[in-house]
């Protein structure tokens, strides 16, 4: 059954001109003190300050413009099947082995890892472009356990996601946020930040951070893909990937894989993890594999790829825990040619 919007159309232009006179004009874009690469596993070492509690207003300026400027029709449907599987994913120790061969790689047709590259730039560009924020509701389940596999803390919740994207001459500026819709948000939640920009090392700008070579083509859920690895360059600086703590803040070199799409370049499912450890924080081992799902416009020939699901591993050295992200309902605003807010468009599901 189709949501009806509670705001009459001369309601809407209202709050859509309020929405874009804030978000513009009256919160300078440093007030939104954005990652400029994904910070994970810690409080932020700003959480008493103003400038953070600035932060957290834009980021609630931002979900009240999604949520009451939009005329919401659910996107990303998904077969029963897969709601399944995701619902019913087990919590256990089994992180993406970023060394192991892939099964089922064929060398025919020949992998051309320039144009599989400039075509992954291309369609990552094409997202930051097409994409102002969006909000998404996410559930999080997650299991601490101890060597010897005693589980330690476990429990799941659910969330209110804001993703803002900005513009900066050099790099993208993500700023992510979390509102627990019921009881007092997990520290877990803290812990998995930078999901939606991973992907962004497929930027023209940030591929020469990385040695990447493409492996061959596979399929992923029946669609070819070409399997392109990706390693940390240690002639070049890190500036996709970190982690905050209340005593600074440290960059970590990243190996993995990526499933690009063999028809489009749009980036399937991606696996990733730390090229070295951490010790500094105790952080032995981390492992995130994100699967992208298409969220489309259907007043536009617009559509973009965004996290569906991701599965986080820790190793603390004493202690591991075990993260489960999945996104729903997802709401998109699109940029115009003025760069103001553009009204939220109606979703379609894949596949329409």
């Amino acid at each position: 059954m189709p949501h009806r919007s509670f705001l009459t159309s001369a309601g809407f232009d209202f709050a859509l001109s309020f929405c874009n006179f804030i978000l513009s004009a009256w919160l300078p874009s440093w007030c939104y003190s954005p990652n400029r690469f994904p910070m994970l596993n810690a409080p932020h070492p700003l959480s008493r300050s103003p400038l953070l509690a600035l932060s957290r207003r834009a980021a609630s300026v931002a979900l009240f413009c999604a949520l009451a400027a939009a005329s919401s029709v659910p996107c990303c449907a998904q077969s029963s099947d897969a709601g399944k599987r995701l619902k019913n994913r087990s919590l256990v120790w089994s992180p993406p082995n970023l060394d192991s061969p892939i099964p089922g790689v064929s060398s025919s047709p020949p992998c051309d890892l320039a144009a599989v590259l400039a075509q992954a730039a291309e369609r990552t560009s094409a997202m930051i472009s097409n994409l102002q924020n969006f909000t998404a509701e996410e559930n999080i389940s997650y299991r601490s356990i101890d060597r010897q596999n005693f589980v330690q803390d476990a429990g799941s919740s659910s969330y209110d996601y804001v993703v803002i994207f900005q513009r900066d001459p050099n790099e993208p500026v993500v700023d992510e946020r979390r509102t627990a819709r019921r009881g007092t948000p997990s520290p877990v939640a803290s812990q998995s930040r930078g999901l939606p920009e991973i992907v962004l090392l497929f930027l023209p700008n940030l591929q020469p951070d990385y040695d990447m070579k493409c492996d061959g083509q596979l399929a992923w859920n029946g669609q070819p893909a070409w399997l392109v690895e990706f390693q940390q360059r240690a002639d070049r600086p890190s500036r996709t990937f970190g982690f905050r703590t209340p005593n600074g803040s440290y960059s970590a070199q990243l190996k993995g894989r990526a499933w690009v799409a063999a028809d489009s370049g749009e980036i399937l499912h991606l696996e990733t993890g730390l090229l070295h450890g951490i010790p500094a924080i105790k952080i032995y081992r981390m492992y995130l594999s994100i699967t992208y799902a298409p969220v489309g416009f259907q007043s536009r020939d617009v559509r973009v790829w965004l996290p569906h699901s991701a599965d986080v591993y820790y190793d603390y050295g004493e202690l591991r825990t075990i993260i489960y992200h999945t996104f729903s309902d997802f709401l998109l605003f699109s940029v115009d040619t003025n760069q103001k807010i553009a009204k939220p468009k109606s979703l379609s599901p894949p596949g329409s």
